[in-house]
């Protein structure tokens, strides 16, 4: 390697350096830039898909197997009952360093679902 390769090198992985996850995070970012203005519309028309969108919409509706409609049921439900608060304590169980920061994500994370809740309930009456 010439001197002038080395100091490149060292120049990549000096503390200026990108991190190698630091693409992956690009292109979350730009899929997420693609997929708000998508679930804007959605949410403007109530949930009903685009002009351009409803012969495929139809199609798939049409076409869809009964397995998948199950599948998709069965994932649906995990979001509604004591699921979601379950996995909540689990996941601030499971991030803490020690036992005082385990229950206070829990916690947080807990208070967080049940904010949540209570406005959503809140803003539909």
């Amino acid at each position: 390697m010439t001197e002038d390769a080395s100091a490149v090198a060292r120049a990549r992985s000096g503390p200026g350096a990108l991190p190698l996850h630091a693409p992956l995070g690009a292109v979350l970012v730009a899929l997420l830039g693609l997929i708000a203005p998508a679930a804007l519309v959605l949410a403007t028309r109530h949930g009903s898909p685009p002009a351009l969108d409803r012969a495929g919409h139809d199609w798939s509706l049409r076409h869809r197997p009964p397995g998948l409609v199950t599948t998709a049921r069965a994932v649906t439900a995990t979001g509604t009952g004591v699921f979601p608060y379950g996995t909540l304590v689990i996941a601030g169980l499971i991030a803490g360093r020690d036992t005082r920061r385990r229950l206070g994500y829990a916690a947080g994370a807990l208070a967080l679902l049940l904010l949540r809740r209570v406005s959503a309930t809140a803003s539909w009456s």
